[in-house]
């Protein structure tokens, strides 16, 4: 899987910027500032692993169908 593959401008933004925060997180240990950077980390994180997920099951329902359509035209 292709880190950032369908990721938009704006999600990159956030990324690069919780990313950011992660790091300045472990040199200023600000732990509240850390803990929200990482919960909105893993949030884009879930949505880019969700987005992949969803375009794989439409690429494969994509395959089974023209598989099917394939197979009801020989007979």
């Amino acid at each position: 899987m292709k880190k950032g593959f369908l990721l938009s401008p704006l999600t990159f933004h956030v990324k690069k910027i919780s990313a950011a925060a992660l790091q300045t997180n472990t040199i200023t240990n600000t732990t509240e500032m850390g803990d929200m950077a990482r919960s909105i980390h893993g949030f884009w994180v879930l949505c880019e692993l969700w987005l992949e997920t969803s375009k794989i099951r439409e690429l494969y329902q994509k395959m089974v169908l023209q598989r099917y359509d394939a197979s009801k035209h020989k007979h």
